[in-house]
């Protein structure tokens, strides 16, 4: 009678153990799936606006841009008026870097310097961008470059985005917007927690 008591009491313990891990986990991919479109959402109306007020003054660059040397591209004055254009388009939001992709895969633009030029073709944001899907990730980072230097131990979702002028319209290039949302997955993980514990 003891052993099958022990044994049921084991049995439960285990099982309330196991649940608490199933709510946890499902808890986590919830809350993160609903982070991941949050923040998609709000990337993809700041690249929606870029595309509709600031790539057609910089379209034409774009084309005569591709058979440009790497050296040569980052000195051009067209892109230092590009910069700025960004750099005010994402003032005042939590954006810590912004890359422009031609189709081929070159970085026509990045907030940080040394990425432009440089060819990326086989990333997976920007292959479902080029598509016409946004596709958006979540990455933490221990250091990584941004608008304003550097950022250290940082969450950061970053949205592959197509650049068209219209839903209908050919696709110009891919934008990539990297946000800082280290305060919403801290916020996340103490929900989480409190969820497991109760």
């Amino acid at each position: 009678m003891f052993r099958l008591l022990r044994y049921f009491s084991i049995a439960s313990l285990a099982s309330i153990i196991l649940a608490a891990v199933a709510l946890g986990t499902f808890h986590e991919l919830s809350e993160k799936s609903q982070l991941l479109r949050f923040g998609e959402s709000r990337n993809v109306v700041l690249a929606q606006d870029f595309s509709n007020h600031i790539w057609p003054q910089f379209r034409s660059f774009a084309n005569t841009a591709k058979p440009l040397d790497t050296t040569t591209l980052r000195h051009h004055p067209e892109l230092v008026k590009l910069s700025l254009s960004v750099r005010e388009a994402v003032r005042n939001t939590a954006t810590v870097e912004v890359e422009i992709y031609q189709l081929d895969g070159r970085k026509l633009f990045s907030t940080s310097a040394a990425q432009i030029g440089i060819g990326d073709n086989g990333n997976q944001g920007f292959v479902s961008a080029k598509r016409g899907q946004v596709f958006s990730e979540i990455n933490h980072y221990d250091q990584s470059a941004s608008l304003d230097g550097e950022v250290v131990n940082r969450d950061v979702l970053s949205s592959y985005i197509p650049v068209r002028s219209s839903e209908i319209a050919p696709i110009d290039g891919v934008m990539m917007i990297a946000t800082d949302i280290t305060d919403l997955v801290a916020s996340n993980a103490r929900q989480q927690r409190l969820v497991t514990a109760s």
